[in-house]
């Protein structure tokens, strides 16, 4: 048979994209929204633990690990828990509960 007639018995159209893959990409805007998340953490995480960690100046050791130098930890927990507790994604997690 033709090498099309063999693309579209195996489900891939000539960009690569199967049936369920396009229909798919239709839910994505649903699915940004984990990516979303970090996105903002990634440009606001910095300046957010330095304003935390002048508001909490006169507690012991809650500044120093407010520190605007840690946001990279900070990310880095907040992307290993994200994976640990949604490993279908936020979305999928919230409907799951439904």
């Amino acid at each position: 048979s033709s090498p099309s007639h063999q693309s579209q018995r195996s489900g891939l159209s000539r960009s690569g994209i199967s049936g369920r893959a396009a229909v798919a990409s239709a839910a994505d805007p649903i699915r940004v929204l984990g990516a979303t998340i970090f996105v903002l953490a990634q440009n606001y995480l910095q300046t957010l633990m330095g304003s935390a960690a002048e508001a909490t100046a006169a507690l012991p050791l809650i500044p120093d690990l407010l520190n605007p130098d840690r946001w990279l930890l900070w990310l880095g927990l907040l992307f290993i828990l994200s994976v640990y507790y949604f490993p279908s994604g936020i979305v999928g997690r919230l409907r799951a509960g439904r």
